[in-house]
């Protein structure tokens, strides 16, 4: 076998960190599988290796292997996992108090029995942080040999035979304990607050804090502020598109179908744009699009709309309920507010979105 080693930096260059050498060990070839076992994950970390390794592969499938002790796997990575296709998921909790799950390796497979294996094994969590920004240390293992690549599979299969798929009932109880240890732990810290006030532009999942992933969530919003094509177009952050099921670096247009206000079902299509966003293009269908998202000012121009546009799944990725609700209202405080609790706030640079 092959080893390289290599030390991450803290808040490292892209070509200096995990993420970067994970994306470039996908590249390498067609990988069929890649075996995932770690102690501690987070919503933004799982999402994170899973792009950094599709883009590449797209027929690729992953195992996930979760620790949760001590209540650091947030349940929505967890959940992000399970709701996927072609993932596998075990969970591993230690039998008692004194010992902890405590590996972190990442095994990529090719799909033919005598092709390639590479590991990646270090001190690294599946996280943000862990991939991009902390102090890390890590062993890259490449196979030259069959013989070799049967034995890192051995080694991830005397792990994956330690978890047992999360049922129903362990969710439950795994999401009530986490949200009383992370009131003990004051996971949100001041710090978290801090950021949420800043006029910066931020994205959710650059960030370990966020509890569920779009992919997930029930509810997504964006405030309308000054969108495009005269009002009927509206654009959104990239990692938004997981939400409606497309894909964040880009893809062909869909079209979805919207409940809207008068009880319509209308479809409407997405397209993805050269800035990196996605634009949802609103027709005369859409009640709110008659009457205008944005004010008219005496001279002609169009203002700042006073609208959060907001969407509630109604069936999996295909079908949404769209409202436009006012930014002054109580109601957008409170899904704002459901949003932080959430860490799932971001800002465009010059609108708030989130979801939950």
């Amino acid at each position: 076998m092959n080893a390289d080693f290599f030390v991450q930096q803290p808040c490292p260059s892209q070509d200096g960190s995990l993420a970067g050498t994970i994306q470039q060990i996908a590249s390498e070839q067609v990988w069929a599988r890649i075996s995932v076992a770690v102690a501690y994950s987070s919503v933004a970390g799982v999402t994170r290796l899973r792009d950094l390794v599709s883009s590449a592969n797209p027929d690729i499938s992953f195992r996930w292997l979760l620790g949760v002790d001590d209540y650091f796997t947030q349940p929505g990575a967890i959940e992000f996992c399970v709701l996927k296709s072609k993932h596998s998921v075990r969970i591993y909790k230690s039998s008692k108090q004194t010992l902890r799950f405590h590996p972190k390796i990442y095994l990529f497979e090719g799909a033919a029995k005598n092709s390639k294996a590479a590991l990646i094994v270090g001190s690294a969590n599946l996280t943000v942080s862990a991939m991009e920004r902390n102090c890390e240390a890590y062993a890259v293992i490449r196979t030259v040999k069959k013989t070799q690549r049967n034995e890192l599979v051995s080694l991830y299969e005397s792990l994956w035979t330690l978890g047992s798929i999360p049922s129903d009932n362990f969710m439950v109880r795994y999401k009530r304990n986490y949200r009383r240890q992370m009131k003990e732990k004051s996971f949100k810290s001041g710090d978290e607050a801090a950021r949420r006030k800043s006029p910066k532009p931020r994205s959710v999942l650059e960030s370990d804090r966020a509890e569920k992933s779009p992919d997930a969530a029930e509810v997504c919003w964006i405030e309308v502020g000054k969108n495009t094509a005269m009002g009927r177009e509206l654009e959104f952050k990239s990692e938004q598109a997981r939400y409606f099921g497309l894909k964040p670096q880009g893809g062909m247009p869909e079209h979805k179908t919207f409940l809207v206000s008068n009880g319509e079902k209308v479809k409407l299509r997405l397209k993805y744009q050269v800035n990196s966003m996605w634009r949802l293009q609103l027709t005369s269908e859409v009640p709110k699009i008659k009457t205008g998202l944005r004010p008219l000012a005496e001279d002609g121009t169009l203002g700042r709309s006073p609208y959060v546009a907001m969407f509630r799944r109604i069936k999996g990725n295909e079908e949404f309920k769209l409202s436009f609700i006012q930014v002054s209202s109580e109601q957008y405080r409170k899904i704002r507010s459901r949003s932080i609790l959430n860490g799932a706030l971001g800002r465009t640079t010059a609108r708030e979105y989130g979801w939950y």
